[in-house]
Order: structure tokens, then sequence, then C-alpha cells
């Protein structure tokens, strides 16, 4: 089955931690350059908050070249968290951890 952004989407909102943290990834473009995620209203928030993820074509093959062969690539990336009125309520900023997936050979030993 191939993973497609939509199916990446609802995977990451109804998995365990996030479906309980009222986190709710939205949407994935299809060229996976952005995502939209969402924090619910539960007894510890009040109202939506959305984040908005991106990272540049130039930036994801930069990245990839970095990271080719198995190199960690540790890369900080920065967003804004909003209200449903579209004020600023935190910036963030995330250490992020890179790395080649290592590819599963079809013949096993």
């Amino acid at each position: 089955m191939r993973i497609t952004p939509r199916r990446l989407a609802l995977g990451m909102s109804l998995w365990i931690p996030n479906l309980c943290s009222g986190i709710r990834v939205r949407r994935f473009s299809d060229d996976w350059t952005r995502a939209t995620v969402e924090l619910h209203v539960n007894l510890l928030t009040r109202g939506v908050l959305t984040a908005e993820f991106e990272v540049t074509r130039e930036k994801a093959e930069e990245l990839r070249q970095r990271a080719h062969g198995g190199a960690k690539v540790l890369e900080w990336f920065e967003t804004v968290i909003t209200d449903r009125h579209g004020d600023v309520v935190a910036k963030v900023r995330r250490e992020v951890y890179i790395r080649e997936k290592k590819r599963v050979t079809a013949a096993r030993g």
C-alpha cells in the first residue's frame, strides 16, 4: 500500500498520543512540503490552535544530500502557532533528527 499525504495525516491523527491530546494532522500538501496541524479544545486547553509547517523543496533536497549514506543530520525549524483568530500564541523552535532510511533487501540470508 502506497503512503499518500492523506493516509499519513489520518494515521498520525489516529496515533494514540496525538488522539488523546486532541492533536489532529489536517493535511500534508501533495508535494509533502507543508503540513497543517491543529490542537483541539479539551479540559486543559481552550479553543483551536493551528500550526503550519513548511520545508521548501530546496531545503528538503539539501537535507537529503546531507543525510545520504546514513549520515546523522540535525536541523532547526521554526514555526508559529495561532489561535482561531489568527493571533500568534507561540513561536516554536524545534531541532529535528534526519537520517536516510536503511533499505530492506529482498534477499535475506
